[in-house]
């Protein structure tokens, strides 16, 4: 029946994409070394010293600089999460999807997507994932021109919304686990390229 949703759950994180900048750095280092000393090179200690070179750089290219956008983005991760365990708490009278945790999400915008609320869509919970689909809903609209409480700018941001939607598979939290399951999939794949 297609891909688990547990598979995708760290499909784009920033610790995988660190993972594969290292893989490949390794990749390339290696064929370089092995390129150097397949050559008859005259001097010797030259070589070399390009080797150590080469490896300093995808040294300090993949340790220092991942790390940092790494911290800024772990930080980010965390207070997400932190949201999105109180989602549920102090919930508006008039509006019971909006609450002040949800508020601060729709705020974050498309980073509470690719940190955790995609994971609500599939939640056995019908209200998490009314909860879920309606913020899901509410930061990718925005993307479109939807303001809210104001509605939408224009005529044609609303209808390439409406339309952008189908195509992710027109979630619904009523609708049937699978039906769910290939909509979540979708997203999971479309916030892995924002």
């Amino acid at each position: 029946m297609g891909r688990d949703p547990v598979a995708y759950q760290g499909a784009c994180r920033p610790s995988n994409f660190r993972k594969n900048v290292l893989v490949r750095c390794s990749n390339v280092v290696h064929r370089y070394v092995h390129q150097k000393l397949r050559e008859e090179v005259s001097n010797r200690p030259r070589a070399l010293s390009q080797i150590a070179l080469a490896m300093l750089l995808v040294v300090m290219l993949c340790s220092g600089c991942c790390s940092i956008r790494d911290k800024r983005e772990s930080h980010t991760a965390t207070k997400i999460r932190q949201l999105i365990r109180d989602i549920k708490l102090n919930p508006d009278p008039l509006h019971g999807e909006s609450t002040p945790a949800f508020n601060e999400l729709e705020k974050i915008g498309l980073p509470c997507l690719k940190y955790g609320v995609l994971e609500m869509l599939v939640s056995e919970d019908r209200s998490t994932r009314w909860q879920a689909s309606s913020l899901v809903w509410v930061v990718t609209s925005a993307e479109y021109g939807f303001v809210p409480g104001r509605g939408w700018k224009s005529e044609q941001g609303e209808k390439a919304f409406r339309e952008f939607w189908v195509t992710m598979g027109a979630y619904s939290d009523d609708a049937s686990a699978e039906s769910r399951t290939r909509s979540y999939q979708k997203w999971a794949e479309w916030i892995c390229t924002k």
